[in-house]
């Protein structure tokens, strides 16, 4: 209880709310002191959305504009070969030669090319006839060439040859098909008269025609590229040997009258062909000659057309593997043979095993102008004529010759006008901006790793700041720039008009950024646990942004279009569930452009494939799960964030739950000696030793020597004031006069490359009481930093501990960061924090606040020369080395810490701030313990009350520094200078003196001995250089005095083996 109100008077701990609270403050000083960083960052929106504006508006500006992307209008000087004197009004069409002049007033679909159309308003399209795609006639296939040829075969042949005999029917034009073709155009024309855009194709199906056309697909139907402009191909398709029939075999342009004529003369004898082809002209003449204007101009499209009469060979393959031979041989880049001659054909079916109660054909059709990349808008396809033909001829097969189900035409819907106008946010969103808000992901990994790489995490962390605390800010830090970042971002893009943002739902987007953005901050959480180097993490990051957005946009869209189950997979990675979010975004804002429409509304969640709400559940899951396995990284891995800790230490809080709920609940208190399970000094093998420190310990015995140890037994290597220590620190039962009691302290570092493990600190046993500071000296790789990292929670003892306040450093470090101050080997510092921003902040982590802080700082600041002419008020960057490290020390020594660890402090200060450093040093001693190293011997011998000399990771003496001295430089040192001549005699003279003497220094006659006390003293040696001149030697000088500490030091390192710099 002593233990545990000492704890809580020096070096009180600050409450969680506290700590945030100064960390909160910390980051907003040190973020205004980069708000041009800042300003930049927040800036990057902006600029990338002002890029994506300037390369919509040009490409829509300058490369989408002209007559091709706009609806056509009439021409009203068509002039030959642009002769203005030689010009004509197009009534309706295109001009066929130059036009120099249009009538903007009047515009249609009727004054448009097909590739005009798409952007006409059209409120009743035309109805075209049902057309295959036929290869011109230089391009059919051999032996049947220029005749066409159509494909078939099945499991039956003979079924096959009864199902393909009524694909191409002969001509059949009787009274009754003229009927009922007049009554179609007299409706037409009564429906609509004032529709000259509106062509009754399909009156050309009503008269039994089968239609083929070489002709280019246009974009859709709204203008039938067979029927209509300048590049217009139409054939008559007919059984092989019709077209001779009809007398029209080699003929080329027929026109459609002459074409019903003979179909006529074909179909009926003689005399009633005669009555009805003369009806017929009549018919037609009358409606393309006398219709009020609208109506008399569309079907003058039909009636002017010129068509071919094409003969159709109807070939049988033997099986369906040859027939897919065939059709890909005719390709000219099969290469079939080696040939590369052009071989198509116009359809193909494969019956299959179609029968009289099912219709399951495999249909080819020709696609030599297919659809484009998936990408672009599909275009329509001439498949519904060979499915027609297939459909009519099983019929005709099953049911017999008098039934059919023609298809009479089709036909795109109604549409308003339009206008190209590329939305590249929704073209290049998924992409673009997956780049741009992951643009924050490197930021966050660099600050998380980077503050553990320069060890500021640990320093704040030594200090008092406790890792909940630290997430919490650090976290809502991250979220609040993140928020910042989102909102100009979206606001801006809203701004200036990108559809990405406005044609979709506000709220769905709020909700997709927010669970992104908490995603992204717990994996960039996640991320830090595996870097040490904040450069690796950054490019890594940047890798993840780039990689991921290309990926996304040319694999995993490609999947997502696919519909493919395992995409979701994928989207497990967070990249790639930004990707899949803002892929649906884009696609649906990209609809909205096209149809004048709202993109992704809230109804829309539910449509068929929307990926939005899987990758809502994704973000939100993986969120948890990001969290939970970076809070157990960090406690295992612990790069840089204190002592790593066993890979199932969640066992023991579980049990120590179950152990308070069984025992009742306790607060964290200092642990009492017979709680640690070490082992103790007075087991059997110490057992002699321990006899003869007891004997030394009563009262009027003599102080043992190292001899009388070892004849009891004891390890010949380990002193007796070493000894003595380890048994005081055995009967240590209460830590209130002893902050720091270490016990048994060992750590032992893996081999490597086949090498045996390193003994860094070997059975450490030290007890340092209240108001002492303690020095630890040693060679450079002694184990004296890597006792002090075990104590401050850097490294984990590989056995023992060590107790700080009584609270055990292998499970309650949280307690004892509270309770110290740390002064680092190196001076951890942010440079754009003052001396006194600095103080505050760690103040604030030890509970200091109000006018009790204001009084802590400026007193630290005027005990290190720091608060004269406001040099507390400058930026750390503008400090001296020497500077840096007093503000070091005063950050040690805020907050009144229970224990303060110096590790070299004096490094670099000038001989006055050294002297002022010790001055702060030793007025801060009262009620604390202090730490100390350095390589200084006269700064230990002023500030140490004891010293411990690490040699080869182990204590070989501890002491009071004259105490030290007189029992290990058991030795006078003695320096004479003689002529060169004589420094033989000078060497005899010596050694005659003390014959053990040992020559430590020899230049230019100048020799320098230690002279063993048990073989002269001070008198004798007096003597001896009084006499030397009566012996002939001519000293030029000479003196003598006792030893050093660092020359005991350097004869320990020496007698031990260590050599300084190992």
């Amino acid at each position: 209880a002593a233990a545990a109100t000492t704890a809580s008077d020096a070096g009180r701990g600050a409450s969680l709310r506290a700590q945030a609270g100064a960390l909160y403050r910390k980051n907003a000083v040190f973020q205004r002191r980069n708000i041009c960083s800042n300003v930049c960052l927040l800036s990057a929106p902006i600029f990338f959305c002002v890029l994506l504006l300037a390369v919509q508006v040009a490409i829509n500006k300058l490369l989408l504009t002209g007559a091709d992307y706009e609806c056509g209008c009439q021409c009203a000087k068509c002039c030959y070969n642009g002769d203005r004197n030689n010009c004509t009004s197009v009534s309706s069409g295109t001009c066929s030669y130059d036009c120099l002049e249009f009538n903007t007033t009047n515009c249609g679909v009727q004054f448009s090319t097909a590739r005009q159309s798409v952007f006409c308003a059209i409120p009743h399209t035309s109805s075209w006839p049902p057309i295959l795609q036929t290869p011109a006639a230089e391009e059919r296939a051999e032996p049947y060439k220029p005749k066409a040829a159509f494909l078939y075969t099945g499991s039956d042949p003979t079924a096959a040859q009864s199902l393909t005999a009524g694909l191409l029917p002969r001509p059949d034009v009787r009274a009754s098909t003229l009927l009922s073709a007049q009554r179609y155009l007299e409706a037409f024309s009564r429906d609509l008269p004032q529709s000259p855009a509106t062509v009754p194709g399909e009156f050309l199906s009503l008269l039994g025609m089968r239609l083929g056309t070489s002709s280019r697909i246009a974009a859709g139907l709204f203008l039938e590229t067979a029927l209509v402009g300048d590049g217009a191909t139409l054939y008559t398709l007919w059984p092989d040997g019709t077209c001779a029939d009809m007398g029209l075999e080699g003929q080329i342009n027929t026109t459609l009258s002459t074409m019903l004529e003979a179909m006529v003369n074909a179909s009926n004898p003689a005399p009633i062909a005669a009555t009805i082809n003369q009806r017929l002209k009549d018919t037609v003449a009358g409606l393309a000659g006398n219709g009020s204007g609208g109506d008399s101009a569309a079907v003058s499209q039909v009636t002017s057309l010129k068509m071919n009469c094409t003969d159709v060979v109807i070939d049988e393959q033997q099986s369906a593997a040859d027939l897919q031979r065939t059709l890909y041989c005719g390709y000219y880049q099969a290469r079939c043979d080696g040939s590369t001659a052009t071989n198509q054909y116009a359809a193909a079916v494969d019956w299959r095993d179609t029968n009289a109660t099912r219709f399951a054909p495999d249909l080819y059709y020709n696609d030599t102008y297919g659809l484009p990349k998936s990408e672009a808008p599909a275009v329509y396809q001439r498949v519904p004529q060979v499915l027609n033909m297939a459909v009519n001829s099983w019929l005709k097969s099953v049911l017999g010759d008098g039934y059919s189900a023609e298809l009479i035409g089709v036909m795109e819907t109604p549409k308003v006008a339009t206008k190209v106008n590329l939305d590249f946010s929704s073209l290049l969103g998924p992409l673009f901006f997956t780049w741009v808000i992951q643009m924050l992901l490197p930021i966050f990994l660099m600050q998380l790793v980077y503050e553990k790489e320069k060890r500021l995490r640990m320093m704040m962390k030594m200090h008092g700041l406790g890792d909940t605390a630290y997430w919490i800010v650090m976290y809502s830090w991250f979220g609040m720039l993140y928020v910042a970042y989102m909102l100009v971002f979206v606001f801006f893009g809203s701004l200036i008009g990108l559809n990405m943002f406005r044609k979709n739902s506000y709220a769905i987007q709020f909700l997709f950024y927010m669970l992104f953005g908490h995603n992204m901050i717990a994996f960039s959480f996640l991320l830090s646990c595996f870097f040490t180097s904040s450069k690796t993490a950054t490019v890594f990051a940047y890798l993840v942004v780039f990689g991921t957005g290309l990926i996304g946009s040319l694999l995993l869209s490609q999947l997502i279009n696919a519909g493919l189950w395992y995409t979701v997979l994928l989207e497990l990675v967070p990249s790639f569930a930004l990707f899949r979010g803002l892929f649906e975004m884009a696609e649906y804002s990209f609809l909205g452009v096209y149809r004048n429409s709202y993109g992704m509304a809230v109804s829309n969640l539910h449509d068929s494939g929307n990926g939005m709400p899987v990758v809502w559940i994704i973000l939100a899951a993986e969120w948890w799960v990001f969290m939970a396995l970076a809070w157990y990284l960090e406690q295992v891995f612990a790069s840089g964030t204190g002592n790593r800790r066993h890979p199932l230490f969640f066992l023991d809080g579980i049990r120590n739950c179950l152990g308070r709920s069984t025992a009742g609940s306790s607060p964290r208190r200092p642990r009492h000696s017979s709680e640690l399970q070490l082992p103790t000094i007075k087991s059997q093998a110490h057992a002699p030793i321990m006899a003869a420190v007891d004997a030394r310990s009563k009262p009027g015995s003599p102080v043992p020597n190292d001899h009388a140890v070892a004849a009891n037994g004891a390890m010949e290597s380990e002193p007796v004031d070493v000894a003595t220590e380890r048994l005081r620190v055995e009967r240590i039962a209460d830590y209130e006069s002893n902050p720091i009691v270490v016990r048994h302290l060992n750590k032992t570092y893996p081999g490597l490359d086949g090498q045996p493990p390193k003994l860094a600190v070997r059975s450490l046993d030290l007890a340092i009481e209240r108001g002492e500071c303690f020095g630890l000296l040693g060679p450079n790789g002694a184990g004296k930093s890597t006792s002090i990292n075990m104590m401050v929670g850097l490294l984990e003892p590989s056995a023992g501990t060590a107790l700080i306040g009584g609270y055990d450093i292998r499970k309650d470090m949280d307690a004892i960061y509270g309770l110290m101050g740390v002064c680092p080997q190196h001076d951890l510092l942010w440079d754009t924090l003052t001396g006194r921003e600095h103080l505050l902040f760690y103040g604030r982590l030890k509970g200091l606040q109000g006018s009790e802080l204001d009084s802590a700082v400026e007193s630290s600041l005027r005990s290190v020369n720091l608060w004269n002419n406001k040099v507390g008020e400058k930026q750390a960057r503008q400090y001296s080395g020497g500077m840096k490290r007093r503000l070091s020390v005063a950050i040690s020594f805020i907050g009144n810490p229970l224990v303060v660890y110096l590790d070299e402090p004096s490094t670099g200060l000038d001989p006055a701030s050294r002297r002022n450093l010790w001055d702060v040093v030793k007025s801060n001693k009262r009620e604390r313990a202090i730490v100390l190293t350095t390589h200084s011997m006269e700064e230990a011998e002023m500030l140490c009350d004891r010293l411990g000399i690490f040699v080869d990771g182990q204590l070989v003496c501890i002491g009071n520094p004259k105490e030290i001295t007189s029992r290990y430089g058991g030795f006078l040192v003695f320096t004479i200078t003689a002529p060169l001549d004589q420094e033989a005699a000078a060497r005899d003279l010596v050694t005659g003196m003390s014959p053990n003497a040992r020559l430590t220094y020899s230049v230019g006659g100048t020799l320098k001995f230690e002279l063993p006390t048990n073989e002269v003293s001070l008198s004798r040696v007096f003597a001896t250089m009084a006499g030397s001149q009566a012996a002939g030697l001519a000293v030029l000088d000479w003196g003598v005095a006792n030893a050093t500490l660092e020359e005991v030091f350097i004869r320990f390192a020496r007698q031990i083996g260590a050599k300084a710099g190992d």
